[in-house]
């Protein structure tokens, strides 16, 4: 039996710079296809949200979502960007 992740909430600026060098990871991305450390910061600083999987202290994914605004002010959370790492896809853990 595989252990299960760690969810976490993202906050530390070493955390949204491996969210950003894990995007190069996951989708081989170049720098000026990436969401940038700023963005990052940006989301959860005005209600956004940055989540991430660790596997044994190693970021193995990320979830952001950002907040949004529809027609007669209801808000809501965008889930703009999730990427996993192709060997944690289609894992299920009973932990979650």
């Amino acid at each position: 039996m595989s252990q299960p992740v760690d969810i976490v909430e993202l906050s530390s600026e070493p955390q949204l710079r491996e969210a950003v060098t894990l995007q190069k990871t996951i989708w081989g991305f170049d720098d000026a296809d990436l969401l940038p450390f700023r963005m990052f910061v940006v989301a959860t600083k005005i209600g956004g949200q940055l989540l991430a999987a660790f596997d044994r202290g190693r970021m193995v994914a990320f979830c952001l979502s950002i907040p949004g605004l529809k027609p007669g002010g209801k808000t809501y959370l965008h889930s703009h960007m999730l990427g996993v790492l192709p060997e944690y896809r289609k894992r299920v853990s009973a932990a979650i």
